[in-house]
């Protein structure tokens, strides 16, 4: 298991989602990615592509976990990657944050794929659902997703079923981006169990650490994974 240590400046409290000019400097985190010096994900485009799949999760809500997966795809497109994001909360924030309106209104959304694979279903062209947006592509979420884990209850290899639809994908990118939900059910494995990587925001409080200490819990299965804890909304009193 790798993990690492990342603060990140108290501003990105502020960060406008929809302002490139803002962003938080995160691009100093994806060292905690690089997991030897010559991981071929950070090599030279061309050479050898490989998809890292990310999840930015944590078991609390507030921790600015959709603000850091819209930063954190800027950054990666703005260094040349090919990047999917994929909302994986019903709250749908990552959606809005890429100035997606009416998502509820979208003929096709996660819950929709997420459907088919559990009925068996066969997955419909990816232009259907993908929408890019500032050269990013979005996966959306809507309320929909609310009642997917009463389906995933009931579901043959229930934590298996996001992957399957990553895996139809993921070719295309370099780097897939989850953003989860803020709990710790059967949606939440999903991204655990599709993930290569954890990036776990964070705030400097007892509440947040122990949601920290419960998600870091939950994916004890998940030997091969690498962990990423972000540490947001720190207050620093210099002089």
């Amino acid at each position: 298991m790798k993990f690492a240590l990342q603060c990140v400046p108290n501003k990105s409290r502020h960060v406008i989602n929809r302002r490139q000019d803002l962003i938080v400097p995160i691009k100093s985190c994806l060292f905690a990615f690089k997991e030897k010096e010559n991981n071929e994900i950070f090599r030279m485009k061309g050479v050898l592509k490989m998809c890292k799949v990310v999840a930015i999760a944590s078991q609390k809500c507030g921790t600015t976990k959709s603000t850091t997966c819209r930063n954190l795809a800027t950054v990666l497109k703005n260094m040349g990657y090919k990047i999917l994001v994929v909302d994986c909360d019903n709250q749908a924030n990552l959606t809005d944050c890429f100035g997606i309106e009416s998502p509820d209104k979208l003929e096709i959304t996660l819950y929709h794929l997420m459907k088919k694979i559990i009925m068996d279903e066969d997955l419909p062209e990816k232009e259907e659902y993908i929408i890019t947006k500032e050269d990013v592509d979005v996966l959306p979420a809507s309320i929909l997703l609310s009642d997917i884990e009463i389906k995933l209850v009931s579901a043959m290899s229930r934590e298996y079923i996001l992957k399957t639809i990553i895996d139809e994908i993921k070719a295309d990118y370099d780097f897939v981006l989850l953003d989860a939900m803020p709990s710790l059910g059967l949606m939440t494995l999903n991204v655990l169990a599709t993930c290569d990587s954890v990036m776990i925001p964070a705030t400097p409080e007892y509440l947040s650490a122990k949601g920290l200490e419960l998600l870091l819990k939950a994916t004890q299965i998940q030997r091969d994974v690498s962990f990423v804890l972000v540490v947001t909304l720190c207050y620093i009193k210099i002089g």
